[in-house]
Formats: C-alpha cells, structure tokens, sequence
C-alpha cells in the first residue's frame, strides 16, 4: 500500500494491489496513514477524517488530526480537540480526553504516555503496563516486553502478565516474534519465551 500526496494537484492518492485510486482530489494537507489492512486520511474537499478498513470507506472525525500513526488493523490520533483516539478494526475509540505525553503505534498495539505512566491499548482497553516509564520496552505483534524497575523482564499479550526467566539487573534485551534474547547478569546468553529459557 502506497499512499501520495500530490502537493501541486492537492491530490491524495492510494495505490494498492495494482490500482491507482483517488482519496481526495482536493486537499489543503496530505495527512494519511497507511498501516496493514488500514488506511486513515484527510479529505479537504469534504472536510473529514476518514477510515478505509475491509473494502469500506468510513468517516470518523470531522475535524482535521493534528497526527496520526497507523499498525496492523488500527491507526491512533489526536484529534481537533486534542483527544487520543483510536480506530481498530472497524471502531473508533476515545483513548484520552487530552493529548498524551508521547505515544506510538507499532504492530497491533497502541503505546501511550499518560501522566508519567506507560499504558497499552489493545481491543478496545488500555493497560496500565507501569506506574513510571519503564528505560527499555519493545513490541513485537501483539506482544509487550519491557524491563522493570528491578531490571527484571516481563511480558504482556492478549492482557495476561508474565515474566522471562527469573534474573534481574538484566541491562538490556532484544525481542524476536515471542522471544527475547539478552546476556546474563553472569555472562551467558539467554533466550527465553514466557514458558522455557534456553542458556548459552
């Protein structure tokens, strides 16, 4: 999926699976999303924020996002009033009433901080991952891992808690599909899922 904005034409246009489509033929601003199987963008000719999701076209704000970052099923935005929202498979939903500190969409998750805390949104709820912005954190599908105040290394997917192994003072890691790889507080290498670690 490409999307292009044509400044000098005030064109937005979408090219996906061969075809050359037209968002809008008239737009002062290009802000599009694309991300997979979602598309979210502005329309100055009809002065709405707009959803392509399954083949349907859907509006869902009709004032213009001061940004917006898209994943896989879903984008995030804040939107004229200055409230995170976000669109999921088809739904909008309100995320915050005021802007969040920073926030990011990476796979199917949404990342927000809200006060100093780091939250998660997925299907529709948000998850307090911790009270205080934890130094490390990766995402990976639909899976959060982060290190915690103790540097020891935990997990979130699909809402359930767990922890990797049993080691803190962990000082940094990598995340690979449901895996995390990082070096032992005694020198090996360790690569473990949320069920078994392997040491090398």
């Amino acid at each position: 999926v490409l999307v292009v904005f044509n400044k000098e034409a005030r064109r937005l246009s979408l090219f996906q699976a061969g075809r050359l489509r037209v968002l809008s033929d008239s737009t002062d601003v290009g802000i599009a999303v694309a991300g997979g199987g979602v598309i979210g963008w502005w329309d100055g000719h009809a002065r709405v924020f707009k959803a392509l999701f399954q083949g349907k076209e859907q509006e869902i704000s009709d004032l213009r996002p001061a940004s917006a970052k898209a994943g896989d099923g879903l984008f995030a935005f804040i939107d004229g009033n200055g409230r995170l929202k976000c669109f999921e498979r088809g739904t909008v939903h309100r995320v915050l009433d005021e802007p969040p500190t920073e926030y990011w969409v990476k796979d199917s998750l949404l990342v927000y901080l809200d006060r100093g805390r780091l939250m998660l949104f997925r299907s529709g709820v948000s998850t307090l991952v911790e009270p205080y912005v934890p130094e490390q954190w990766q995402v990976e599908g639909g899976l959060l891992a982060y290190l915690d105040m103790n540097r020891e290394l935990h997990g979130i997917a699909q809402g359930e808690r767990f922890r990797y192994g049993t080691e803190a003072a962990i000082k940094c890691f990598d995340l690979f599909g449901d895996r995390v790889v990082y070096r032992s507080p005694l020198g090996q290498f360790v690569v473990a899922n949320r069920r078994k670690s392997w040491i090398y």
